[in-house]
């Protein structure tokens, strides 16, 4: 037990770099937010201008509603625009207080919508002017009202019309609506928001599987809007997954959108299916690799997989994910599908279902018009399976393994086809660009340090995820090299036996070049500058260099895929990239 307890206490120098994502959602405050201004909490100086001019002040101090129509009506030489804007002033007020909320925030939606969409309104002032922008604000804190009041399913006594992609969002799945500043975040440095028209909202729910999303968990960025037209009325909801404008009578204004919101809710669901911890005590849980994704397939996207390390989860990616997503450029061109993996069996057994997953969603990613171009980038343990998915084994691997030639180890049939696949691979096709973070590729002598031989009772047997080491060790152990017959008679290898120096497929592995045309970073870790050789301290340098790899020295540890200068680099990387792409046919709104 006191084993166990202390290799808990210090396996931070081990792990991957375990990071929490917290979310916790409330009530969403009586205003909303544009360009950092809220709506204030008492009637601006426009409506108090307006009450004066129209002498109504002491009528007005019965209820919002009538208050507000005799904003409207009473004659006077107050313009419409004005009107408009001391009405929905006045409505919205009084649907903070309670009484009939959602009548008076449908009223007030009603009128600032005219404010920001009639033609030739007399008395509207230019976009800039504070009177345009209290109007945009009193629409979206309207509007949020709406959304909190008016449950998605119903129809009364507005409708909610889905202007999404029947293929790709998974509108049917959706359980629940919630507004993004009413989530509270913990974990992440920054909050990404684009301040504009319409409110900023999180989709939640479970999808079922559908040709452009696989069966997860999801937190979906949406614009929920209010709108008026032909059709009548409706709380129309769009795809915020990318920066979007529309046309206004003000000019082109950016829709509201809280990327961040949706992360952290995300992420928070991708937690409760595998914790850093889960991905070594639970095989049940992860038999096989996943990858798990922010966003249904985007054919307009090039995939950006990442993959965390030992005793980690998606969620280590959490600050980097965060700021690509909030990136307008970034976000335009690079999708975030997420590496989620049993991180107890040995490598080449995750680089397999690693690799099947990949091509499973590429696929899909391909049939939808997309261009098969991948970016894979992995931290700790995480980049030797990059390294391992752009490498061309040849024969090296199955030789460091087995003593006797493909065809020949003496199994079932089924079991020698599933060798030849894990030992003989061919690099997954496409990939132009990958980058390693604190990678030990050639071992870590953590790996059979105390903390290590600890941590190994922590670790299920890797033949819980692949039964063929312990099948062949059992049925054929003469087809094993000398060498490794102990570890696999004894269940097979686990992760930390295959990150050892020692280790006769990791040497050998160490040795495979990367396959032209895959353009290779390597971030590392320097925690002492004096001692530059110490790498990250867990890493050494040399461990971490890979020959032909662009090189970026940054000071930080072995969590170094949290590091700010590690999130700037990779986002450098991520631009200069696009900036070698040809240009895409068109803009996209």
């Amino acid at each position: 037990m006191r084993a166990t307890l202390a290799a808990l206490c210090i396996a931070s120098m081990l792990v991957a770099g375990c990071a929490s994502v917290g979310a916790r959602e409330g009530e969403m405050p009586g205003g909303i937010a544009l360009d950092g201004l809220a709506v204030a909490d008492h009637l601006s100086d426009t409506t108090h201008e307006v009450l004066s001019m129209l002498a109504i002040q002491g009528d007005c101090e019965r209820e919002a509603a009538a208050c507000a129509r005799a904003v409207i009506e009473t004659p006077g030489t107050v313009r419409e625009a004005t009107r408009l804007l001391a009405a929905a002033d006045l409505l919205h007020r009084g649907s903070q207080r309670g009484v009939r909320p959602v009548q008076l925030a449908l009223d007030c939606a009603r009128h600032t919508e005219r404010y920001l969409f009639a033609e030739n309104l007399e008395g509207r002032k230019s976009a800039l002017d504070a009177r345009s922008q209290l109007a945009l604000r009193l629409h979206d804190a309207c509007t949020s009202k709406l959304v909190n009041e008016v449950p998605f399913d119903r129809a009364e006594p507005i409708r909610w019309r889905w202007r999404t992609d029947d293929a790709r969002f998974p509108r049917a799945d959706v359980q629940r609506v919630v507004l993004a500043a009413g989530v509270r975040t913990q974990g992440l440095r920054t909050r990404q928001v684009d301040d504009g028209l319409g409110v900023a909202a999180v989709a939640i729910g479970q999808a079922k599987g559908m040709p452009m999303f696989p069966p997860q968990p999801f937190a979906l960025a949406i614009n929920v809007r209010y709108v008026r037209d032909a059709t009548g009325e409706s709380l129309e909801v769009t795809d915020a997954s990318s920066h979007q404008r529309i046309d206004t009578a003000l000019g082109r204004v950016d829709l509201a959108r809280d990327t961040t919101a949706a992360y952290a809710l995300s992420a928070a669901l991708f937690d409760e299916e595998l914790n850093a911890w889960g991905g070594l005590r639970r095989p049940e849980a992860m038999v096989t690799s996943e990858l798990r994704l922010l966003a249904p397939i985007d054919a307009e996207k090039t995939p950006l997989v990442l993959v965390h390390g030992f005793a980690s989860s998606p969620v280590a990616w959490a600050n980097f994910a965060n700021e690509v997503l909030g990136d307008p450029e970034l976000a335009d061109r690079y999708q975030v599908w997420l590496a989620r993996y049993w991180t107890g069996p040995p490598l080449l057994a995750n680089r397999y279902a690693l690799a099947r997953g990949i091509g499973t969603l590429r696929d899909a990613h391909v049939s939808g018009g997309g261009d098969p171009s991948l970016v894979i980038v992995g931290h700790s343990m995480g980049g030797v399976l990059a390294r391992l998915l752009v490498t061309d084994p040849g024969m090296a691997l199955w030789n460091a393994t087995f003593a006797k030639p493909p065809g020949a180890l003496g199994v079932s049939p089924e079991d020698e086809a599933l060798a030849q696949e894990v030992f003989l691979f061919k690099p997954v096709p496409d990939i132009d660009t990958v980058v390693f973070i604190s990678t030990p590729h050639g071992g870590s002598e953590a790996a059979d340090g105390v903390v290590a031989r600890l941590l190994r009772g922590l670790v299920e047997s890797s033949a819980q995820a692949i039964g063929l080491l312990k099948r062949i060790a059992t049925g054929a152990p003469d087809a094993i090299q000398p060498a490794l017959q102990p570890v696999f008679a004894a269940g097979g290898p686990n992760s930390l036996d295959t990150l050892s120096p020692r280790n006769p497929v990791h040497r050998a592995a160490r040795g495979l070049p990367i396959v032209p045309g895959v353009e290779a970073w390597s971030l590392i870790g320097i925690v002492d500058p004096d001692h530059p050789e110490r790498g990250d301290g867990v890493v050494p340098l040399e461990s971490q260099a890979w020959p032909g790899a662009k090189e970026v020295r940054i000071r930080g540890d072995h969590h170094l895929q949290a590091e700010p200068a590690t999130v700037a680099a990779l986002k450098r990387i991520l631009l200069d990239r696009l900036a070698r792409m040809p240009p895409r046919t068109g803009p996209r709104e």
